[in-house]
């Protein structure tokens, strides 16, 4: 076809991604989501890098004034929501943690280093929509970012800062 087609990946370019984007790359322009993801690309051409974007007027300025920390992500090691509660923790500051845990090995993550740390001002609220999300992060003091992997993006931190909640995050995000 002599239609233009472009292909965006949005998670890391790993082995098994690396073979499947490098045959894309014969027939459609690949597009990185940052200049990080763009770099572990291998010898991926890319085509431009194009960041995520939000629509500010689907958020608001909250006033963090909800009294607990926040943790938004999935329930996965690489994201930290066991490193966010000991965080909270050691600050003396309720925690709400926001996640997706559907998959298998979310849960067994949940399971094995999670629940035994709930409880007290520690809670798992669950996975959120836009609407309880914007909620959730209009009234921490803080969104807890503890990440332990190169994150290609990091749309959570656009959204917390989009609502005027400060981000603690470590290098890799």
């Amino acid at each position: 076809t002599d239609v233009p087609v472009v292909a965006t990946h949005h998670g890391v370019f790993d082995d098994p991604t690396i073979r499947i984007f490098r045959a894309v790359a014969r027939s459609a322009k690949v597009i990185a989501i940052s200049q990080c993801q763009a770099a572990s690309a291998d010898d991926i051409p890319i085509a431009a890098v194009v960041h995520h974007g939000i629509d500010v007027a689907d958020l608001r300025l909250g006033e963090g004034d909800g009294g607990y920390l926040a943790f938004l992500g999935r329930m996965v090691p690489e994201k930290g929501p066991h490193r966010a509660i000991q965080i909270a923790r050691q600050l003396g500051m309720p925690l709400l943690l926001a996640a997706k845990m559907r998959e298998a090995p979310e849960m067994a993550f949940f399971e094995a280093e999670v629940r035994h740390l709930l409880g007290g001002d520690i809670e798992y609220i669950g996975e959120v929509g836009h609407r309880d999300k914007v909620e959730l992060l209009c009234g921490a003091r803080a969104l807890l970012n503890p990440i332990a992997w190169r994150e290609p993006f990091g749309m959570v931190m656009l959204e917390a800062l989009a609502c005027g909640t400060p981000v603690v995050a470590r290098a890799e995000g």
